[in-house]
């Protein structure tokens, strides 16, 4: 069998298929089968302070004959405790310890917070660390999500301050909803992080609901932000490429092996994934965009 291992920015990994975070790694079960498929790593859900996601989170877009051509979600971070993701990092790490276990974390932007929060997930055994500046959903009054990735000045702040206290790799979860993402990038770069992720979510509008006059899906009819998740179509496929044609943008501040890209996979390159990647739907695929080493 060919050796497909790689290190992308530090973090080692049988294979460059890792599980994007998303609601298949929202558990240790979860990732632990996927790692069993043959997955070579995987992202885990969102962590920081437990909130309360609302229904209905999710809506699909029709077009012509064709079915789901666009689905978008209100979907926010875990909703689990993180006692409970913090154990069973530690259980999924010490049964998997050559898989890639990375976390993703969002925390309110206050220094103490972060490093309260970052040290913690230090001694959980995990190989890197995701700094979600990337999400659109909520919480922005406190600083969180793309409210970070949209300011440079504050992305370069945070990743600093994750870099005093962090013992493994740094990496950086862009927002594409910014003029020029790249700037967002080299922001990173100056805050010292290891490498960077492309993309989250899109913001858009699927349709409204005319009764309550919100967008789809109308939440306790209150208008609420529908943002699409990159689904395969010939109408969303730009959306698969937008982070692949972002990744040689950030050649010059990060080497080759520390840029990764996330989204749904078009169905025709995900036909040539391995057989026990495609076992997992192609939404939740993160594809490392290196050079194998």
């Amino acid at each position: 069998m060919a050796d497909l291992s790689i290190n992308c920015a530090g973090i080692k990994s049988p294979n460059p298929f890792w599980l994007a975070s998303a609601p298949p790694t929202n558990s240790g079960g979860q990732i632990q089968r996927a790692f069993d498929l043959g997955w070579g790593g995987a992202v885990w859900k969102t962590l920081g302070d437990q909130i309360i996601n609302v229904n209905s989170r999710f809506w699909s877009l029709d077009y012509g004959s064709t079915r789901m051509m666009g689905l978008n979600n209100i979907e926010l971070i875990t909703a689990r405790p993180w006692e409970t993701n913090i154990r069973e990092i530690i259980e999924t790490k010490k049964k998997y310890p050559k898989n890639a276990v990375i976390v993703s974390m969002m925390i309110e932007s206050k220094q103490e917070a972060w490093h309260e929060a970052v040290k913690e997930v230090n001694d959980t055994g995990c190989d890197g660390i995701e700094l979600n500046f990337g999400c659109p959903h909520g919480m922005s009054e406190r600083g969180m999500g793309s409210a970070v990735g949209q300011v440079p000045e504050y992305t370069k702040m945070i990743t600093e301050w994750v870099k005093e206290v962090a013992e493994v790799p740094v990496l950086v979860k862009l927002t594409p909803n910014i003029s020029n993402v790249a700037v967002t990038g080299r922001a990173a770069a100056a805050g010292k992080a290891d490498g960077i992720s492309l993309i989250n979510t899109i913001n858009s509008i699927m349709g409204v609901d005319l009764d309550n006059f919100a967008p789809f899906p109308a939440s306790m009819a209150k208008a609420r932000t529908a943002v699409i998740a990159a689904r395969p179509s010939n109408r969303l496929r730009s959306i698969w490429s937008a982070p692949s044609r972002r990744t040689p943008t950030f050649a010059s501040p990060f080497p080759a092996s520390a840029a990764s890209r996330r989204g749904r996979m078009p169905s025709s390159s995900w036909c040539s994934a391995p057989p026990a990647c495609r076992s997992v739907p192609p939404s939740c695929i993160t594809a490392i965009a290196s050079s194998r080493t």
